[in-house]
């Protein structure tokens, strides 16, 4: 499946310090959910352009209505956001809800506990994850292997705002080369690109996407930012 042009990354909120009670009743459960995985994107959202080559995750564990842990992917790509957020948790992880913002691993290339074995290790009850990972490392591994340990699971909450924040990871995984923006604000990317205008520039971003950059960007009005149009490598547009 081909990314959508010029997708539009959600915007952040601040992260509000709340207690949710729950009841038995499939509305309250809905909007518990979208209210956790909200706080769980925002988490995510402010690490964009720090965590290459790791996308940018949110995690939030949630027990009897409580957050009692949370976390997002490190500087650099680690820690991941649910190791973060179960050691902040400890034995209150067990029988609780992990809110994700995107699947969690099934495999990790240090060999080390995948996320999906490190939250059925911590006991959690339920996973609600937004969007699955198409990375060869999850790929829906992740998902079945919390299933298999017989841990109830939910895909699909915030669904839209997460795969508009991964859209750079998603596109380094499906087509070899990173989200490309036309912005003068550098600060929520991997890098600003620097490139000739004349040298092929696909070739130029692949090799990035190599080297583990997710999302750049180049200044608006400038012959780069021309070139890349005419390539039809741009996929976020300013917006007015």
């Amino acid at each position: 499946m081909e990314p959508s042009r010029r997708a539009r990354v959600p915007t952040a909120r601040a992260i509000e310090k709340h207690t949710v009670r729950t009841d038995a009743t499939s509305d309250t459960t809905a909007l518990v959910d979208a209210q956790f995985m909200g706080r769980a994107l925002r988490l995510a959202h402010a690490k964009l352009g720090r965590t290459a080559p790791n996308p940018a995750v949110g995690c939030v564990v949630v027990r009897e209505g409580v957050v009692v842990g949370e976390g997002a992917t490190g500087e650099g790509g680690r820690p991941h956001a649910e190791e973060a957020a179960l050691a902040a948790a400890g034995a209150a992880a067990s029988g609780a809800t992990a809110y994700v913002s995107l699947e969690p691993c099934a495999v990790r290339t240090s060999g080390s506990d995948s996320c999906a074995d490190l939250l059925v290790e911590a006991g959690v009850a339920r996973v609600v994850a937004a969007c699955s990972d198409p990375h060869p490392f999850s790929d829906g591994d992740g998902l079945a292997r919390l299933r298999s340990a017989g841990i109830a699971v939910s895909l699909g909450v915030g669904r839209w705002e997460a795969e508009a924040l991964n859209a750079g990871f998603f596109l380094v995984v499906r087509e070899g080369r990173p989200l490309v923006a036309i912005d003068p604000d550098p600060t929520r990317y991997d890098a600003q690109l620097r490139l000739d205008p004349n040298a092929c520039l696909l070739v130029e971003l692949r090799k990035l996407a190599v080297e583990g950059v997710t999302r750049v960007c180049a200044p608006p009005d400038t012959f780069l930012a021309a070139a890349l149009r005419a390539a039809g490598l741009v996929d976020v547009e300013p917006t007015e």
